[in-house]
């Protein structure tokens, strides 16, 4: 309303005739709009009359109504006039019709891949495009075993807003697969994004399933004999089931290549069936089964199996050495349409009768890959990882794959029968340039390849560092465990896949040959504030190694002003100095000598809160006990550390 002006009436007219077939507008179900003198005012809207708002310098009237308000032309809107104003000197009076927005809806958002999956814990997260048209008052990720699941199950909360959010996993049991959705809500209500699935890597250390070993990695000299697997202490051959012309498989550039030339089929094989406590029959395993590959295929569209076409499969498992008439499972890229994804399937009598288990989203063709397969027998449910990149393989150590492809399934049609034969697989046309490579071959521990029985590994805050400890059973030609790290927060990108990197930090040897229990431990002191994942790379005598399950551990930030002591101590040439500084603060660090000389200034800035650490090198200095020294605001520190050369 503008004071003695005029004023825009809103009404509903249902009962005036000459509206009801004019246009969409004048259905007298519908509300509609004109302008009035200022000559009828009301100072509500329910009183006889033009109705009235009753509030002066109204600049817009809305409908929250349902129907919303329509145009002559049909168009809804919940903001049907806006922007009223008058000039002052014209006394004439503007506004908009008709131009407001549609009523609110659910927030728009998709679910960002599951990484940093541990036995108890993983990331994920969403990306919310649109709001709907109202705030986003909530947001997170949600999750359960069954599937759909809604902010009634477990939930994060990651703040509000639109853009990009990640939320941490916790709580979760080992050998578990898990649903998980991004979700949003506003006004309107709560929408979620596509359904990811996962499974938690199995506890423990030793026995079938629980552990992962290096089958082959092919690092041998180029040979068209593909020789044997390297690994345990049974070593299997490598068989060649199929091969079109000789040498179209071989040994090249340290991985397993099969070249085409004429219609047909490569496979080559290895009977884990021979091997002392490998899961054959899928459903007789306790605990989840890994299988984990590097591969790639030149066609930039595989078009499948059959005669004349193009595609490569990696068998997990196949009940005979004939791989036209076998049944078993396989992972392949070879579809008949355009898009090429990734596929986990079962096959019955030949890799030409297929059923999709697990299907990626991701359109493949020629990039090399990175997958890793887990079956979880207690749930006969079937999980696909995998990353992708143009120019290599996004990890030389495919275990580490952690980026989810499709939908985790149940499936149980072969989990009763023995597959033992696991290999690879290439069909092909008569294009001689194009080849498939396998490299990287990874499978769940069968027994009697691992040295070490790992009972137990933890890490722990300790003050100002992580403290690890773990603990075998039993030890077989063990040469030395290294301590590798990950940073949770900093991941790289490989063509849009994100997985951890693992840095070495540390060494301790291992007891050998041992039937009996030997406990280890391994202060980290090279931390700052942060969230850590750990792991045990375990070596044997003859270098073949295993990596255990990740642990975690989260080191806070200090209440107060600290300085540690040195390590180590003694010293020659460098050492590192830790502090801890609990909120912004000028900082200053200096050596002196036991004179009270100035040697050098290691810290002299402003600093906001964390755990630091600075290094000294004594390099020029002569050996001798020699101060440290800290001041920070009314904190001041010093300690002794010993330069022993």
């Amino acid at each position: 309303y503008i004071p003695h002006h005029g004023m825009i009436i809103y009404h509903v007219d249902k009962n005036y005739s000459g509206w009801t077939t004019n246009c969409g507008n004048c259905v007298p179900s519908h509300q509609g709009f004109d302008i009035e003198e200022a000559d009828n005012i009301k100072t509500d809207a329910t009183t006889s009359g033009d109705p009235f708002p009753g509030t002066s310098n109204i600049t817009s009237f809305t409908d929250a109504t349902t129907p919303n308000a329509q145009s002559w032309a049909s168009a809804n809107s919940n903001a049907p006039i806006t922007s009223i104003a008058e000039n002052t000197t014209t006394k004439i009076i503007t506004f908009a019709f008709m131009v407001g927005t549609s009523a609110a809806t659910s927030p728009t958002l998709t679910t960002t891949a599951v990484t940093s999956i541990t036995t108890t814990s993983a990331s994920s997260g969403g990306n919310i495009s649109s709001d709907g048209g109202a705030s986003v008052t909530s947001r997170g990720v949600c999750w359960n075993t069954s599937g759909t699941p809604t902010i009634t199950d477990s939930k994060t909360s990651d703040g509000t807003g639109t853009g990009s959010f990640t939320g941490s996993l916790t709580g979760l049991t080992a050998g578990t697969t898990y649903y998980v959705r991004a979700y949003a809500a506003n006004s309107a209500g709560t929408a979620y994004g596509s359904q990811l699935s996962f499974s938690t890597t199995s506890s423990g250390g030793g026995g079938s399933g629980n552990s992962i070993v290096l089958l082959d990695n092919f690092n041998r000299t180029d040979n068209s004999t593909i020789g044997s697997t390297p690994t345990g202490t049974t070593s299997l051959p490598w068989v060649k089931g199929s091969e079109t012309a000789a040498g179209r498989i071989s040994i090249t550039g340290n991985a397993l290549q099969m070249n085409a030339g004429s219609d047909g089929y490569e496979w080559a094989f290895v009977d884990m069936g021979s091997v002392s406590g490998y899961p054959a029959t899928l459903s007789s395993s306790s605990s989840t089964i890994t299988w984990a590959f590097n591969m790639k295929q030149s066609r930039p569209n595989p078009s499948g199996f059959a005669n004349t076409n193009y595609g490569v499969a990696f068998i997990l498992g196949a009940s005979g050495t004939n791989i036209s008439t076998a049944n078993g499972y396989a992972v392949g890229l070879g579809n008949s349409g355009s898009t090429d994804n990734l596929k986990l399937f079962s096959f019955t009598g030949g890799l030409g009768t297929s059923t999709a288990i697990v299907t990626g989203s991701a359109d493949l063709g020629a990039e090399y890959l990175s997958v890793r397969i887990t079956f979880v027998p207690s749930t006969s449910t079937w999980s696909m990882f995998a990353e992708s990149n143009t120019s290599a393989f996004p990890q030389s150590n495919p275990v580490n794959t952690v980026t989810s492809a499709g939908t985790s399934v149940a499936n149980s049609t072969y989990t009763g029968t023995s597959l033992r034969y696991l290999g690879c697989l290439w069909n092909h046309s008569i294009t001689a340039a194009d080849k498939a490579l396998f490299d990287d071959i990874y499978v769940s521990d069968p027994g009697n390849v691992l040295p070490v029985e790992l009972t137990s590994f933890s890490a722990s805050a300790n003050n100002s560092s992580i403290l690890l400890r773990w603990a075998t059973a039993t030890e077989v030609n063990s040469y030395s465990f290294e301590i590798e790290r990950a940073i949770q927060e900093v991941n790289r990108s490989v063509q849009g896949d994100r997985s951890l990197l693992w840095n070495n930090i540390g060494f301790v040897t291992a007891a050998g040959t041992s039937n009996t229990p030997h406990s280890y431990s391994f202060a980290d002191r090279t931390v700052n504030s942060g969230v850590y994942l750990y792991r045990l790379k375990q070596i044997d005598t003859d270098g073949r190694f295993q990596y255990s399950e990740p642990v975690e551990a989260t080191l806070s930030g200090s209440h107060q002003f600290a300085l540690d002591q040195n390590h180590p101590n003694p010293f020659n040439p460098s050492t590192l100095i830790r502090y801890h500084v609990p909120h912004t603060a000028h900082v200053t660090i200096t050596v002196i000598d036991l004179l009270g000389r100035e040697v050098t200034e290691l810290v002299n800035e402003m600093q906001e809160a964390g755990i630091r650490t600075v290094q000294f090198n004594a390099a020029g200095l002569s050996s001798g006990v020699y101060l440290y020294r800290m001041t920070a605001g009314n904190f001041t520190s010093t300690k002794k550390f010993v330069l022993l050369r």
